[in-house]
């Protein structure tokens, strides 16, 4: 009976130790199972992981703002909200045409209401390029940026004798813009349209008062976030950082969008120093300046001092009533025997005249738009609070 025991408690122990040795062994085959497993997906988690979750596109406001340009960022806007979750606006310039920046604010909005978009401001957004990108979810400058100049420009019309051999269908037909009250009348509608388009996209984070906003001044990239035209100093990088977040991307991929083929121009020389074009050229206000008597005028919404010509100086709808309470009346210097003083002054003299002449046109024509006075801003703050 002992030696059966003894027998049987050997066997247990020995099938006891069996099963230790197999567990040990099992346990360390299972972990090399492991490990080459974990070895071998390694390599394909990481690569998982690495995928973008989605796109940012980055599209360019280089150089002055023409129909080329208004075409080719509608092009590359479309091609945004068809294949990227968000857009960063790289913008560069001082403005130009005004039927232009509208069209480039248009697709601005358009995209806006869709996916988010970011701005970061280069040498400068100023005029039509700030137009472009009121709608911007989030605008980045640096602090040396040029920023604002929110008001449109225009030659003042010059009228033309009308012909004796020339018919017309229409009495407007021999005047270059249907009379002084359609030309004052359709440039206080441009800037009311800048205005209204800075106060619906930036009015809740405006400082100043829209009568301030309306003023067209320019401001120092620092300055513009101060007063809210801005909201942060920040590079391109932080622009598309924010505007991936908008999007929920942690791993975005950020497309450049290029632009059609075109050697920018520039009337600004910050923005021409700060354009990383290969080709550009910098023409200053040349390619706006109007030589056209009688001939329709260019609206313009580019920055004060940029375009202007001793023929026909350029009148703006934020500051024409200001020029003419400022300035002094000119009266007829036909009694003064200094010939060569006035010869020597005949064309400052000139542009002068034609500049008073046309604001006090301005005064006289801008307060009976539509039959009524216009706005008072001066009393309005773009918070709704009276002064």
């Amino acid at each position: 009976m002992p030696n059966r025991i003894r027998t049987a408690l050997d066997r247990g122990l020995g099938r006891v130790r069996g099963f230790l040795v197999w567990s040990v062994r099992s346990y360390a085959l299972f972990v090399v199972i492991g490990l080459a497993i974990g070895l071998t997906l390694a390599p394909m988690a990481i690569q998982y992981s690495a995928q973008p979750d989605g796109k940012v596109a980055v599209v360019s406001v280089d150089g002055s703002i023409d129909g080329q340009q208004a075409a080719s960022y509608a092009s590359m806007m479309t091609q945004a909200r068809a294949q990227a979750d968000a857009v960063v606006i790289v913008a560069n310039s001082g403005g130009g045409s005004a039927s232009a920046s509208e069209a480039m604010y248009i697709q601005t909005k358009r995209t806006s209401e869709q996916i988010p978009v970011v701005t970061t401001i280069g040498g400068a957004a100023a005029s039509g390029a700030y137009y472009t990108i009121a709608p911007s979810d989030r605008i980045y400058t640096k602090p040396a940026s040029v920023v604002g100049s929110i008001g449109v420009r225009a030659p003042t019309p010059t009228d033309i004798e009308p012909q004796n051999l020339e018919g017309t269908t229409g009495p407007d037909k021999v005047s270059s813009f249907g009379g002084d009250r359609q030309f004052f009348h359709a440039l206080e509608t441009l800037k009311r349209a800048f205005l209204g388009a800075v106060v619906t996209h930036r009015g809740d984070r405006l400082e100043i008062s829209e009568n301030e906003v309306a003023t067209a001044r320019t401001w120092t990239g620092a300055s513009a976030v101060q007063v809210g035209l801005a909201d942060e100093i920040g590079d391109q990088q932080a622009a598309i950082e924010f505007a991936a977040a908008e999007a929920g991307l942690n791993n975005p991929e950020v497309v450049v969008l290029t632009p059609e083929e075109r050697a920018p121009s520039f009337m600004l020389r910050s923005t021409y120093l700060a354009s990383a074009a290969d080709e550009r050229q910098f023409t200053g206000g040349q390619q706006f300046a109007v030589s056209d008597p009688g001939g329709l005028p260019t609206f313009l919404m580019v920055p004060g001092g940029v375009v202007g010509t001793a023929d026909e100086p350029l009148l703006s709808a934020t500051t024409a009533s200001q020029i003419s309470e400022s300035e002094e009346v000119i009266t007829d210097d036909t009694t003064t025997g200094e010939e060569t003083a006035r010869n020597a002054t005949d064309t400052t003299d000139d542009q002068q005249a034609l500049s008073r002449s046309g604001a006090q046109r301005f005064d006289a024509h801008a307060s009976s738009l539509a039959g009524r006075p216009p706005t008072d801003l001066s009393s309005t703050v773009v918070r709704g609070e009276a002064t």
